[in-house]
């Protein structure tokens, strides 16, 4: 192995290990307690050493949000490839985001600002969603759109989100304190009648 790949790995690992020290800290004291002083800390580098690769706790906190989408969506293209049935496809899709969230809950939580993270509620982040971000939406919305092409999609994705991640939401926050089982099994209920009122064009507002 030459130096400079030697370097470039060395570089990886030390970046991956900020990455999964920033994730402890969040799942001990939640994302609000991150910050680059402590993970500083906790890995013992400098505080330098720490910005040498992200600028700022926002660009830590933009990379993980982009690693949690392009896992999403490595999850949600799986399903896609194999589910044939539009239905069914539609149902295996909220069901796959469903359980990612739990799944990769701190990814989730930095992918939506939940859990003091507010990452994602900055006009910039608005503005300019991630490109992963952006892929996984049109994959639902175009699995919506195959149920029902006369339906406006973006009515059709922004109802879907909004009933998953209102869900999820709830639940994190422990707002909903049914049981993991029965809270998955409403979610799945209410993804059902959706789907129907997709079908059945009754999705307008």
């Amino acid at each position: 192995m030459g130096i400079t790949e030697r370097k470039l790995r060395q570089r990886k690992a030390i970046r991956s290990n900020i990455l999964k020290t920033a994730i402890d800290i969040a799942k001990n004291e939640g994302w609000k307690s991150v910050s680059i002083r402590k993970i500083a800390e906790k890995i013992e580098y400098s505080t330098p050493v720490i910005y040498e690769h992200f600028a700022s706790k926002e660009a830590l906190l933009q990379e993980l949000e982009q690693e949690g989408f392009r896992l999403m969506r490595v999850k949600l293209l799986r399903v896609k490839e194999h589910e044939k049935d539009t239905q069914e496809l539609v149902l295996k899709l909220a069901m796959t985001y469903w359980d990612f969230a739990w799944e990769h809950i701190y990814f989730y939580q930095v992918m939506f600002g939940l859990n003091g993270n507010g990452n994602c509620h900055t006009e910039k982040r608005m503005d300019a969603p991630p490109t992963y971000a952006v892929e996984t939406i049109s994959i639902m919305s175009d699995a919506l759109h195959s149920l029902n092409a006369s339906v406006d999609p973006k009515e059709m994705v922004l109802n879907w989100y909004a009933l998953s991640h209102g869900f999820i939401a709830l639940a994190m926050n422990q707002k909903i304190v049914l049981g993991e089982k029965a809270v998955t099994e409403m979610y799945q209920r209410a993804m059902l009648r959706f789907i129907k009122g997709i079908r059945d064009d009754q999705m307008s507002i």
